[in-house]
């Protein structure tokens, strides 16, 4: 029997923003299970305009995919879509200009998990008790980190931490970073966030919580860790473990 995944969903302003930029979404259909983040940049309600765009286009894109389908060149597509309905609505609006998003995309189609990220926003995989990051951030301090120009701790404290490199709706040319997928194992646990998450908890940490907890609760307890340690973000976290049988959630 083909491995289901059980998502639990969790966002929040944090404690210092006014406006939540984050966007989520969990999804399924023919075209399989689909999860985002984004984060949203620009300030004001720039940024939350931005990721809403980027999780309904790539959504719109999916939901028109039959079962038939190249996961990689329909997710390079779908990103270069939302990218350009990004730019094309600050076109349109002069007082958007400066908008942009991160994204993170898990896809699992046919039993393996296709994922891509543009930004600093997340994914890592808990499998038998060890936690990996997936993905890589693209920022600043990632090419010094691999460079040999600063070390990863070096990295956590740098004051231009938050630049990144890549995001939808910066630039007309898209290079999204697409990874070779993996075959789903039973009690896989995958988490996407916002870095609003990671500015303030670490991967052991996540670890525990999403390893020791329902779905649900590890969203809503790994939200409520970076809170308490400041909440000097957005902070969105899914987290999705696979098994059979289980039922999507929003």
């Amino acid at each position: 029997m083909e491995l289901q995944l059980n998502i639990g969903s969790f966002s929040d302003v944090g404690k210092v923003r006014e406006i939540n930029e984050d966007y989520f979404g969990s999804f399924s259909g023919s075209f399989g299970y689909l999860l985002l983040v984004c984060d949203g940049m620009g300030g004001h309600k720039d940024g939350e305009i931005a990721s809403r765009i980027a999780v309904k286009s790539i959504k719109n894109h999916f939901e028109e995919m039959n079962r038939n389908y190249d996961p990689p060149k329909e997710i390079y597509d779908a990103f270069n879509s939302a990218n350009n309905s990004i730019i094309q609505t600050a076109f349109n609006d002069s007082t958007l200009s400066d908008m942009g998003s991160t994204v993170v995309l898990v896809l699992l189609k046919d039993g393996l998990v296709h994922y891509a990220n543009l930004g600093d926003s997340r994914i890592y995989r808990i499998r038998q008790g060890k936690i990996l990051q997936l993905t890589k951030d693209n920022s600043l301090v990632q090419q010094m980190i691999d460079s040999n120009m600063i070390t990863e701790n070096e990295a956590k404290t740098h004051p231009k931490k938050h630049v990144i490199t890549k995001a939808l709706g910066i630039d007309p040319e898209l290079e999204p970073e697409i990874y070779q997928p993996f075959k789903l194992q039973e009690n896989d646990i995958i988490i996407l966030c916002s870095d609003g998450l990671t500015e303030h908890v670490e991967e052991k940490e996540i670890l525990k919580l999403a390893g020791n907890n329902s779905v649900s609760d590890a969203a809503i307890k790994l939200v409520d860790l970076a809170n308490e340690r400041g909440g000097s973000d957005n902070i969105t976290v899914q987290v999705a473990r696979a098994g059979v049988p289980y039922a999507v959630g929003r």
